[in-house]
């Protein structure tokens, strides 16, 4: 778990930005109807918490304490956990989001060295952690909105 205030503001605009790309992309792509559904739930509800981020805090640094940020943070793993293909061999249970999170690094080598951090911190022990760690440093950095612009646009991680 990473520990520590983030006094940091986080570029929530340019997320809202992206979710909107993938609502738009959820909704033009033939799926099967509860799968879409439950989809489409989840980035609306994503939505929803980008929105009560901006109105609870506008432009104003946004902390780890929020308890916005937290609602945020929580439908983010939501989209990431059922967003992308589960990748599984034979003898493997699914993979959390961190493993699709780690693809990044081979398809955006900008994103390398903040992998590479996450994969260093001796305090991160679960593939869920490594992807929480993630995630609030794409926020601290403000890289959030890029980096799930990058994903989102990588068909062969994107569940349909």
């Amino acid at each position: 778990r990473v520990h520590g205030d983030c006094s940091r503001p986080i570029s929530i605009r340019s997320v809202d930005r992206s979710i909107d790309l993938a609502l738009a992309r959820a909704s033009m792509e033939p799926t099967t109807a509860s799968l879409e559904d439950v989809h489409q739930e989840l980035l609306t509800k994503l939505k929803v918490s980008v929105h009560i981020l901006l109105e609870t805090h506008g432009d104003e640094p946004v902390v780890d304490s929020s308890l916005e940020l937290r609602y945020f943070c929580q439908c983010f793993e939501a989209v990431l956990r059922s967003g992308f293909l589960a990748k599984r061999s034979m003898f493997s249970a699914r993979q959390d989001y961190w493993a699709f999170l780690q693809e990044l690094g081979s398809i955006y080598p900008e994103a390398s060295n903040a992998i590479t951090n996450v994969l260093h911190m001796d305090e991160v022990k679960t593939a869920q952690g490594r992807g929480r760690a993630f995630f609030r440093n794409a926020m601290v950095e403000n890289k959030l909105a890029e980096y799930l612009t990058i994903l989102l646009s990588e068909r062969s991680l994107v569940a349909n």
